[in-house]
């Protein structure tokens, strides 16, 4: 594993990564990322969305590309949020699937794509690109609403 980050005081930041999709290395990539983007200071929210985006899109380079693939994932702050891409070199594109109610496997994409501002897969010259949006928004009404539990029943009558 190789990594190569662009940091500037002026601009946004990158981090590059050489990943071999291997299941030992997913923990390991998934540390790398959770201090670089700590360093960078993103929240813990963002952080534990791109975990968790990172080991579904590893995991599907290991079992639809190959055993010890080789991929790169990329960090890159945009103004909009964080985008994570990871670049292989299968051109069949990452399709979220609707799995069966009983399936064990074939949804991750799918709870993925529920927690992120955005999923997309693009063909490259070389195979694809998979790559979310974790947005840094604030949580709006609904949201603090939900997080202040249930409502009272001691209200007027």
């Amino acid at each position: 594993m190789t990594d190569h980050v662009v940091e500037s005081s002026s601009g946004p930041r990158v981090s590059v990564t050489a990943v071999t999709a291997h299941p030992e290395e997913i923990q390991h990539v998934r540390r790398l990322a959770n201090e670089r983007l700590r360093h960078w200071g993103h929240a813990k929210e963002v952080r534990q969305v791109v975990a968790q985006g990172i080991s579904e899109l590893l995991t599907n380079v290991h079992k639809h590309v190959g055993h010890g693939a080789p991929c790169t994932l990329t960090l890159a702050e945009r103004p909009e949020g964080l985008v994570v891409m990871v670049h292989d070199t299968s051109p069949r594109m990452a399709v979220p699937a609707e799995a069966a109610w009983d399936s064990e496997t074939g949804r991750g994409l799918s709870l993925l794509q529920a927690m992120v501002a955005e999923l997309r897969s693009e063909p490259t010259p070389t195979g694809k690109v998979v790559s979310f949006l974790v947005t840094h928004r604030t949580p709006d009404a609904a949201d603090d609403a939900w997080a202040a539990g249930p409502a009272s029943d001691h209200g007027p009558r």
